[in-house]
């Protein structure tokens, strides 16, 4: 899976016969887009979201998937970051389904890739049976063959796996240069993933990847709850409930994301039966989420120096993943490594 070079149809009737459907199968939300007429279309669900989380909740002999589960009042029992468990054990039967029968992590992702197909054909009017799926590059055969099971079980037929820094590669044209070395810097909602690819004659190859499965936009919440509860509440946060943990990481999700287009503001949180208004400051989250951070910049700094390659030979980093968008990330990378950001 290392050497990727995609060649676009120019047949139209071949595209309109036989579309093939892009999915970022992601760990906290998925994509789905296809490309026609060499125009990128991103799939929309009914909800008119383009961006489907990937979550499924059992629920009273119910099974609601995505951004349907939103607004359930049963929420905090959504199976979420299913894509974990593809590196341990996809076929271990941990879950239970609404019929009460026990189910794997492969089980569910064909639900979610399921609801993926029905989403895409609905939007573009089109029976669908052809993907091309994202991976982690990190994934080792057992997870990849995982994944690609789940595909098939839902009805899909896999054309091809593609690592998903190449695939961030390709986003962004890099293949339409002749060579390079980039350096892509993917931080998600559950995971942390780096990969440095060489691109030759349009042809990426991967030469290093490195990561943290379990490290992402998830953690950075939790961290800046146990602040928050810290700090406002003189609360030790392994003291809550876990209901008490889900809500508070939830608000938290919300503040960080409100502090993407606001420096500052006050919030009003409740804790128990304790409730305060706060100031929300980014300085604070940032000061929260500092060591996870940091730990995404040494485990960077380590696999450049374990493919002997200085950062002067990287034209770029590549950010990929929604916790990206969080301006200190790019602070920490600029000040750490001071290359160009894509």
């Amino acid at each position: 899976m290392s050497l990727v070079n995609i060649k676009e149809s120019n047949s139209k009737s071949d595209i309109n016969q036989n579309i093939c459907v892009g999915i970022d199968f992601g760990t906290t939300n998925s994509v789905c887009a296809v490309k026609i007429d060499e125009k990128t279309i991103f799939v929309e669900d009914k909800k008119k979201k383009k961006l489907i989380p990937s979550i499924i909740l059992y629920d009273d002999g119910k099974k609601i998937i995505g951004n349907d589960v939103i607004n359930e009042k049963n929420f905090l029992k959504s199976i979420f970051s299913i894509k974990r468990y593809f590196t341990k054990n996809p076929e271990s039967k941990k879950f239970v389904n609404e019929n009460n029968d026990k189910v794997s992590p492969i089980d569910i992702a064909k639900e979610i890739f399921s609801y993926l197909k029905k989403s895409s054909e609905q939007f573009l009017k089109k029976e669908l049976n052809n993907c091309v799926l994202t991976v982690p590059a990190y994934f080792d055969e057992r997870a990849r063959a995982g994944i690609m099971k789940a595909a098939f079980m839902s009805g899909l037929n896999v054309k091809r796996l593609i690592n998903e820094p190449t695939s961030a590669a390709f986003a962004y044209g890099l293949e339409k240069k002749r060579r390079g070395n980039y350096f892509v810097y993917d931080l998600g909602g559950g995971t942390f993933d780096v990969s440095l690819l060489r691109l030759s004659e349009g042809i990426f190859k991967v030469i290093g990847t490195s990561g943290d499965p379990n490290l992402g936009g998830d953690d950075f919440d939790e961290l800046f709850a146990k602040k928050i509860i810290r700090d406002f509440f003189k609360l030790d946060f392994n003291e809550l409930t876990y209901s008490e943990k889900v809500d508070i990481s939830k608000k938290c999700k919300f503040l960080k994301e409100k502090l993407y287009e606001e420096d500052e503001f006050f919030e009003e949180i409740k804790i128990r039966d304790l409730k305060k208004k706060i100031k929300i400051t980014k300085s604070f989250f940032n000061q929260s989420i500092e060591k996870l951070l940091n730990r995404t910049i040494e485990i960077s700094s380590r696999l450049l120096n374990e493919c002997e390659l200085s950062i002067d030979k990287v034209d770029g980093f590549i950010l990929v993943g929604g916790s990206t968008r969080i301006n200190y990330v790019k602070e920490k990378i600029l000040k750490e490594f001071s290359v160009k950001i894509f």
